[in-house]
């Protein structure tokens, strides 16, 4: 008798599932790629987003991240994105200056004074003019942006100022406002990716670069690298980028969850960057890394040419006073 209730009671449940779907049906599978390591706060705001969406969402979805470069360089993660066998990444910079060229401001140092101020430019009009252009042109949601940490200078020699760049060799990100700004300076750029940068400040193809703490802990610079030179020259930020394909197909209650905690997510990294960006250090001066102060302002002046002639040849959309104005 018992055995014939289990068979009943099995059978129902097989027919109430196949009438309400649903609870049967297994997680859709979705995939996020970023170059940077699983320590950042980037990373951690992404799994953050993921518990957060899965759970709200009863197990609907299941977000497998590959941090560290597994799925390739950002290039890569970028190209799989658009022919939508990726669902979501994580971007430095490289993808604006790629696809937006005109907004590759956003990607700019000696430009921005603080985290406040690149955070109500791209969350402004001028940040969605670049977000139109991603979803029009290429197939791509921009969902969200958080942080990484202000970027500062790396070296074997005290930088205090603009004038010890003068024909120090450094290494830049493959974007052209990075090499015409340190260039304008006095600086010898020399693109170099990200994932060579050790290896090139070892066997001294470069002698300098620049980045936020966590990456330049994640690199271990510390082990080739002797000083750093606190100039805060811009704000690192991450962008979270989906194929708008998905985005779009997403059943309204999950797309507005997705948005909703993408936003939480936001909020988490920017925290954790601002935590990690104490962690980072204390971790670097453990390692015997020395500081030097590099007022922020010296910098922008000798750079200022070098601006202006990116907003006259490539940013139109904008100008370098409207900027400062915001």
């Amino acid at each position: 008798m018992a055995a014939g209730k289990g068979v009943w009671f099995m059978a129902a449940g097989c027919l109430a599932l196949a009438l309400f779907g649903g609870a049967a049906r297994a997680a859709q599978e979705v995939k996020l790629a970023v170059t940077f390591d699983q320590a950042t706060p980037m990373v951690q705001a992404a799994r953050k987003f993921a518990e957060l969406w899965e759970g709200r969402t009863g197990g609907a979805y299941k977000i497998n991240i590959y941090p560290g470069g597994v799925m390739g360089g950002e290039k890569d993660n970028l190209d799989a994105l658009m022919l939508g066998e990726l669902e979501m990444g994580i971007f430095g910079g490289m993808h604006i200056a790629t696809l937006t060229p005109g907004y590759s401001f956003f990607d700019c140092p000696f430009l921005f004074l603080d985290r406040d101020h690149y955070l109500r430019v791209i969350n402004g009009r001028l940040g969605q003019g670049m977000k139109d252009i991603f979803a029009d042109k290429f197939g791509l949601k921009y969902v969200g942006v958080t942080g990484r940490g202000y970027r500062h200078i790396t070296s074997n020699k005290p930088v205090y100022g603009p004038d010890d760049l003068k024909g120090l060799k450094m290494r830049m990100g493959q974007t052209k406002p990075y090499l015409e700004t340190f260039s304008g300076i006095g600086a010898v750029t020399i693109p170099i990716a990200l994932p060579e940068l050790f290896t090139s400040l070892k066997m001294g193809v470069v002698e300098s670069s620049e980045g936020p703490y966590e990456q330049i802990w994640t690199y271990k610079l510390q082990e080739v690298q002797t000083y750093i030179a606190i100039t805060g020259h811009t704000y690192a930020a991450a962008h979270f980028v989906v194929n708008k394909a998905f985005y779009d197909d997403l059943p309204d209650r999950d797309r507005k969850l997705f948005d909703e905690c993408m936003a939480e997510a936001m909020e988490f990294g920017l925290r954790r960057a601002a935590e990690e960006e104490n962690v980072f250090k204390s971790n670097l001066e453990k390692a015997g890394v020395k500081f030097t102060e590099a007022p922020l302002k010296p910098f922008i002046e000798r750079a200022t040419p070098a601006l202006r002639k990116l907003f006259a040849e490539l940013w139109r959309v904008t100008t370098l006073e409207e900027i400062q104005g915001l």
